[in-house]
């Protein structure tokens, strides 16, 4: 599944909820809406968050979902179990799957490349649903105004790596992901560098 592919399905989900489209995007509220429950679990040791076998229940861990801090990371985890059910839904309901003997079963069946490839997949549904590509360009113009406004544009230029990591903290808060959604996001939207008219600083 290409990422125009996984793009696509993102974008489908969205339209059927787009009454409850918002920045930041209220997913727990969406995921509810479309019929998923999420549960609280408070023995999942290290893992954030996993799709139920029914494929419509999503369980996060509680002592994360808890803690406002996690707030970003569980947003993104739940997210990303929400792309699991929508992309990989029927493939794993025609495993027959029962019960976790099944699923683990299931899964070792697997190579690394597909097991690789399906959470790269929700990876990237998670990536745009919480980042919409057009409200990250609209971003990413604010911040550039900024470099602007204060007569550093031309670092752009000299250190772009930098400049990207720094502008993607304000992003990242507008959105409510981590600053590493941002800076995938960027890249993988093909939106870095910027086009930029560098003569207007001069």
């Amino acid at each position: 599944m290409t990422k125009e592919v996984v793009w696509d399905r993102t974008e489908q989900f969205r339209e059927i909820y787009k009454k409850y489209d918002s920045c930041p995007y209220d997913v727990e509220l969406v995921a509810e809406q479309a019929g998923y429950e999420i549960i609280p679990k408070r023995d999942l040791d290290e893992l954030d968050a996993f799709i139920g076998l029914n494929m419509k229940t999503i369980f996060v861990n509680a002592r994360t979902y808890d803690n406002p801090s996690y707030a970003n990371r569980i947003r993104f985890s739940i997210a990303h179990e929400l792309g699991h059910a929508i992309l990989h839904g029927e493939i794993i309901k025609n495993q027959h799957i029962s019960n976790i003997e099944d699923y683990l079963s299931f899964e070792r069946s697997l190579s690394d490349l597909e097991y690789k490839g399906f959470e790269w997949q929700a990876n990237e549904f998670a990536g745009r649903l919480l980042v919409p590509r057009h409200h990250l360009i609209e971003q990413l113009h604010q911040q550039i105004q900024v470099l602007r406004d204060n007569n550093i544009l031309h670092l752009l230029r000299s250190i772009p790596d930098q400049i990207r990591s720094s502008m993607s903290t304000p992003i990242a808060r507008f959105f409510e992901v981590s600053d590493d959604v941002i800076e995938i996001r960027l890249m993988r939207e093909d939106i870095w560098p910027p086009d930029v008219d560098f003569n207007q600083e001069e």
